[in-house]
């Protein structure tokens, strides 16, 4: 849109955002950095359930090492919470709505 010419507010407060929020709180430096929220936030490299992502980057790496016929059976150790969160339940193995297929055990990313 910018190439075809439009152009937006000269700041990001600008436009009625102000109005509907109030004004820009500016924090006064130094930083104290354990007031941010974002901090305490988890990230998700993959598009599948919170607790599935190290098992995924595992997988990963083990693809390039390991040829798929040389694998005569995989047991899987987790805990109680991943296990409640991604296996449980028949409607974690087969689910209907994207929400339950978010927390199944299936991996969402056409990258893995």
């Amino acid at each position: 849109m910018a190439a075809a010419g439009m152009t937006g507010p000269a700041t990001p407060f600008d436009g009625g955002l102000t109005e509907v929020v109030g004004p820009p709180i500016i924090p006064s430096f130094p930083l104290d950095l354990s007031t941010f929220a974002i901090l305490n936030a988890d990230f998700k490299f993959f598009l599948s359930e919170y607790h599935s992502q190290s098992p995924i980057f595992a997988a990963k790496e083990l693809h390039p090492q390991v040829a798929i016929d040389d694998i005569e059976k995989v047991e899987v150790f987790t805990y109680r919470f991943a296990w409640a969160e991604i296996g449980s339940g028949e409607e974690k193995w087969h689910p209907t709505t994207r929400e339950t297929a978010d927390h199944s055990h299936h991996i969402s990313s056409p990258a893995c």
